[in-house]
């Protein structure tokens, strides 16, 4: 698998100290217009971190070509873990862990022994907008979603992976896994940065910066295109002289 080379990626990062500060304005003081979508600024010091996140990523991360095909991760590794469902530490699944996790005021189906979430309030880290989930009335209002898009992965280099390794991937509670609206999880789609980002702006940066630690964590290349989305939705110059790159093989 081609990449860009070094040389040219820290483009990204000339200049780091002043385009931080001024992402960082940017960030606190930008608004959505769109009115679904809650933009409250958020803390300074958090718009810094991830817009220098960001920024150490794409300099460090391999960048390749846009993928000319996607494939579909397999059916038998989503969920799965060598044959069984996942569970997490505490006996749990893991969506029913990341559920409990992310939700306020969270209160369990009597008696399932703090298994099964009956009710709770997420604050919804897609739109900014907070989002009730009731178990029994059949409420499918909020989702778990996989910040790093499973097929995206498979194409740059997931489908080589041990089944364990996949396993991992995919039921990574701590930096793969999302709590956030069902509506917006289904309006992304499994789709990577370049085609689309959270509707609250405020979010977007530090969606980014999410995204590129999972596929660093996991060794996975970056495209191209998300490359350039990431820097334009952290305030980061897209001057990187990335020329052309391979197609992932």
């Amino acid at each position: 698998m081609d990449t860009v080379p070094k040389t040219q990626q820290t483009a990204w990062t000339i200049g780091l100290t002043s385009v931080v500060v001024d992402a960082a304005v940017a960030l606190v003081t930008i608004n959505d217009e769109r009115p679904e979508a809650r933009n409250d600024p958020p803390p300074a010091p958090q718009v810094f971190r991830d817009v220098i996140t960001v920024a150490n990523l794409l300099d460090t991360v391999p960048i390749v070509a846009d993928p000319t095909s996607m494939e579909e991760w397999p059916d038998q590794a989503h969920w799965q873990g060598t044959g069984r469902p996942a569970t997490s530490e505490r006996g749990c699944d893991v969506k029913t862990t990341a559920l409990a996790a992310a939700l306020e005021d969270v209160t369990f189906r009597p008696g399932s022994a703090d298994y099964i979430v009956a009710q709770g309030s997420l604050h919804d880290p897609y739109t900014g907008l907070t989002v009730e989930y009731d178990s029994a009335s059949g409420n499918r209002s909020v989702s778990v979603d996989h910040i790093h898009p499973l097929n995206t992965a498979w194409v740059l280099g997931a489908s080589t992976w041990a089944p364990e390794q996949q396993s991992c991937f995919v039921n990574d509670v701590q930096r793969n896994l999302i709590v956030a609206d069902a509506r917006a999880v289904g309006d992304r789609a499994n789709r990577g940065l370049a085609q689309w980002l959270p509707p609250s702006q405020n979010f977007a940066c530090t969606f980014a910066a999410k995204y590129l630690r999972v596929a660093q964590a996991y060794d996975l290349p970056i495209t191209r295109g998300d490359a350039i989305a990431a820097a334009q939705v952290c305030g980061l110059s897209e001057d990187a002289g990335l020329g052309s790159a391979d197609t992932p093989n």
